[in-house]
């Protein structure tokens, strides 16, 4: 594979700095989408505290995100209320974590479907909506690991998109 990419183009998906402030923008992205589909997000200073009041006890999992709703039993729609829907983290949680948990929301919405593996799919869906084929580049090996997708395809793009994005955000890239 190393073959295939230019030296800068691995740089570029190696670089820290720039995953920061694009996880940030998506992070932003998934808070402003919470709030206009009405979902609640709680957040737990501790992990403990949070495996406490959210996960199933049966299971010895630690969780570090939950996404809950209420519904009604008649017609099995989810019910809007002060409390619900909600997703639940931990206080250090990874932006991947957040985003599939609002992907269960999406594919219990649009599927009625309460699988990891859609809820997986989603957070490349969110992705797309949310960021630039450079973005979407820098980040995509997080982005492989936590979609699980096998075949996720790397935007294309060119030093050029590299050099705008900088300049874009140069302050707080150079900060």
């Amino acid at each position: 594979m190393i073959s295939e990419l230019s030296l800068w183009k691995l740089s570029l998906r190696i670089n820290t700095r720039a995953q920061n402030i694009i996880l940030k923008k998506f992070d932003n992205y998934l808070w402003k989408f919470c709030e206009k589909e009405q979902i609640k997000v709680k957040i737990f200073d501790k992990i403990e505290d949070f495996n406490e009041d959210c996960v199933n006890k049966k299971d010895n999992d630690i969780a570090v995100g939950l996404y809950t709703r209420r519904i009604n039993i008649e017609t099995n729609k989810s019910l809007i209320t002060d409390e619900y829907p909600r997703i639940s983290l931990a206080k250090d949680y990874n932006v991947f974590v957040f985003a599939h948990e609002v992907g269960h929301h999406l594919a219990i919405k649009n599927f009625n479907d309460r699988s990891e593996n859609i809820a997986c799919s989603f957070i490349v869906a969110l992705v797309e909506e949310c960021l630039t084929n450079v973005e979407q580049y820098i980040i995509s090996i997080p982005l492989y690991v936590h979609s699980r997708l096998n075949d996720y395809p790397l935007p294309k793009i060119r030093r050029k998109d590299w050099k705008n994005w900088k300049k874009e955000h140069k302050d707080e890239y150079t900060n």
